[in-house]
C-alpha cells in the first residue's frame, strides 16, 4: 500500500476513535438505564431523542436524559414558587479566579465554595438557603459527590460512574428531599410575607395562608417542545449548508463562464466560488433565525443581546440562545 495512503488511513482511524468510543459509551449508558427503568418505576419517553425515561418519584416528575457532553443526568421538576431569579449552579473557577458575576454567600463554607448562588432578591434567596432542611439536603448531596444545578423549576443532577439501582434510588431520594425542603421553605416564607402584608393593611395580625401553586408543564410537554426545537435546529443547519452549496454552484458556474472573458488587469476570479459560499450560507442563516428557528412555546426568535461593558457607545450584537429561550425561559435543549 502507498505509504501516503497508509498514513491517511491511520490518521483517520486515530481521529475517529474518540467519536466511536463516545458512541459506544453512550449506547452502553442507554442500555443500562433502560434496564433500570422498570425497577425505578420509570417508563420510556414518547420523545426519545435525549430523554430516555420519564416518571415520578414521591410526587415529583422525573426525567432521565443523555446530555451532549456525555454521561447521563437526572432532572426533577419542582412545583414551587421560588424567589425570582433564584439559580444554583456548581462553582467554576477560570484563569482569573472566582467568577465576576453575582455570587451570594450564605455563611456555610462548604456551600459557598461549591455553588454559585444567584437571585433577583438576595434577601429572599439567603433566607431560603439558610433554612436548616435546605442546607442539610444540599450538604448530603455534596458529601456523596453530587453537585446539583437549580434553574427555574428544574433540579439537575449528573449521574457518573458505574451506577446501579441502589445508587439511583439514593440519588432520587436525596433530590426529592431537597425539592421538598425548598418547596416547604418557599411556601412558609411566602405565607409569612402574605400575613405581614395583610397585617399592615388591616393593622391586625392575621395567620398566613398558603397560596395555590401555579401550574407547570409536565415533562412530556417540555420534551415535545424540545423535540420540536431540535428538529428546527437540524433544519437550520441543513438550510445553512444548502445556502453555502448553492453559492458554491453559482460561483463555480460564474467562474467557469467568466474565466475566458476579458477582464481588467489584476482581477482574479479564483476566490469567487469561496466568496459566494459564505454569502449563500450567511443569507440562509439570517433568514432561518428570523423565520424558521423560533421558540416552539412563544414563537419568538431565540436571539438576545449581551451588553459588552468594554464596548461602551457601540451597539451590542445579538447572539443565539440555543439552550434557553430569552423571552419565555423555556429550556430548548
Amino acid at each position: 500500500m502507498n505509504p501516503w495512503l497508509s498514513s491517511i488511513v491511520v490518521a483517520a482511524a486515530l481521529a475517529m476513535s474518540p467519536i466511536v468510543f463516545q458512541a459506544w459509551r453512550r449506547e452502553r449508558i442507554r442500555r443500562r438505564w433502560r434496564a433500570l427503568g422498570p425497577k425505578l418505576e420509570l417508563s420510556p419517553s414518547v420523545v426519545p431523542a435525549r430523554q430516555l425515561l420519564v416518571g415520578s418519584h414521591r410526587g415529583y416528575p422525573v426525567e432521565v436524559s443523555l446530555p451532549r457532553t456525555g454521561g447521563s443526568r437526572l432532572r426533577l421538576l419542582l412545583d414551587a414558587k421560588l424567589p425570582e431569579g433564584f439559580a444554583l449552579t456548581p462553582q467554576r473557577r477560570g484563569l482569573r479566579g472566582a467568577s465576576e458575576i453575582q455570587d451570594l454567600q450564605v455563611g456555610q463554607p462548604l456551600l459557598d465554595a461549591a455553588y454559585l448562588i444567584q437571585g433577583a432578591n438576595p434577601a429572599a434567596v439567603l433566607r431560603l438557603m439558610q433554612e436548616p432542611a435546605v442546607r442539610e439536603a444540599l450538604l448530603t448531596l455534596q458529601q456523596q459527590g453530587v453537585r446539583i444545578q437549580l434553574t427555574g423549576q428544574e433540579l439537575l443532577a449528573p449521574v457518573r460512574g458505574d451506577f446501579d439501582e441502589e445508587a439511583c434510588r439514593a440519588l432520587l431520594r436525596d433530590l426529592a428531599r431537597l425539592a421538598s425542603a425548598l418547596r416547604g421553605a418557599a411556601e412558609q416564607h411566602r405565607s409569612q410575607a402574605d400575613a405581614a402584608r395583610e397585617a399592615v393593611r388591616s393593622e391586625v395580625p392575621v395567620a398566613g395562608s398558603r397560596q395555590p401553586l401555579f401550574a407547570r408543564r409536565d415533562f412530556q410537554d417540555l420534551a415535545r417542545l424540545r423535540a420540536v426545537f431540535g428538529e428546527r435546529w437540524t433544519r437550520h443547519k441543513a438550510l445553512v449548508f444548502a445556502g453555502g452549496f448553492v453559492g458554491l454552484l453559482v460561483g463555480g458556474v460564474l467562474w467557469a463562464v467568466a474565466r475566458d472573458l476579458p477582464r481588467p488587469e489584476g482581477w482574479d476570479l479564483t476566490g469567487l466560488p469561496v466568496a459566494l459560499v459564505f454569502i449563500g450560507a450567511s443569507v440562509a442563516h439570517g433568514w432561518s433565525i428570523r423565520h424558521q428557528l423560533l421558540c416552539p412555546s412563544c414563537g419568538n426568535d431565540v436571539r438576545h443581546v449581551d451588553p459588552d461593558p468594554l464596548a461602551s457607545g457601540e451597539e451590542a450584537q445579538p447572539t443565539l440562545s440555543l439552550d434557553r429561550c430569552p423571552h419565555c425561559d423555556l429550556r430548548l435543549r
